[in-house]
């Protein structure tokens, strides 16, 4: 029996170890804290953490402490329980080292036109990331990816968008720069100019258009005799 001592005269076989708690894989972010256990059973006992598979040097207790991890901490962490007789390994537990977000690239301003695509994109390091796009500080449902895509764009549509990249190493997040989209209508001609009937030399004749500028937009003019533009013919009118 391992669970206690058995004595042959002067003969002692003292009970093996067995790891009776593993220990459990941990999350952390950068500069944070980690701790693993092993709780074992047996006679005179020793223990000897290892990460990788290579032991940490003065990590010979039943507990480990990690602290402000770094990057390089990551890996898998065992521990092995000996005495005298024999020795065991625990399972191995993960711990995983999260580095906070940076955004490396942000969204750009857009000039839409009614009705076509609009695609924003954000790019950002670190690990475990999760995104959410916002219009006008507001989140928008469902846009929790890299890049937020409109693929009709509408007046309401126009406003700023911003993207928030959170991970478990920094659950508030960083902020991307606000872009604007600007939705763009194409102009509208409300009034046609009419046809003009001269009688005469050195008489005048002035045609008029009337325009709406939609949105988005400022209206610009430029007249043309047979499809060829009239040099300073820019305004509404045309004399």
């Amino acid at each position: 029996a391992q669970s206690e001592a058995v004595s042959f005269d002067n003969f002692t076989i003292a009970p093996l170890p067995k790891i009776t708690g593993h220990p459990l894989p941990q999350t952390v972010g950068v500069d944070g804290n980690a701790t693993f256990s092993v709780t074992a059973t047996g006679d005179n006992l020793s223990y000897q953490w290892q990460q990788d598979g290579v032991n940490i040097s003065g990590a010979i207790s039943a507990t480990h402490t990690i602290t402000g991890a770094k990057s390089s901490d990551g890996g898998i962490y065992t521990c092995v329980v000996s005495n005298t007789d024999a020795s065991v390994t625990s399972k191995g537990a993960v711990l995983t080292v999260i580095i906070p977000p940076a955004i490396a690239g942000h969204p750009s301003d857009l000039n839409a036109t009614l009705g076509g695509p609009a695609a924003f994109n954000v790019t950002a390091s670190g690990g475990n990331l999760t995104y959410q796009w916002q219009k006008n500080g507001v989140n928008i449902t469902g846009a929790t990816s890299a890049s937020y895509s409109i693929s009709s764009t509408q007046s309401s549509h126009a406003g700023t968008y911003r993207c928030v990249v959170t991970n478990p190493a920094a659950p508030a997040g960083v902020t991307s720069n606000g872009a604007v989209l600007t939705v763009i209508a194409p102009p509208t001609i409300t009034t046609q100019p009419a046809n003009v009937v001269l009688v005469g030399s050195n008489t005048t004749a002035t045609f008029s258009v009337t325009a709406s500028p939609g949105y988005g937009t400022t209206l610009s003019y430029r007249w043309q005799l047979n499809g060829t533009d009239i040099n300073g013919a820019t305004s509404a009118t045309y004399t």
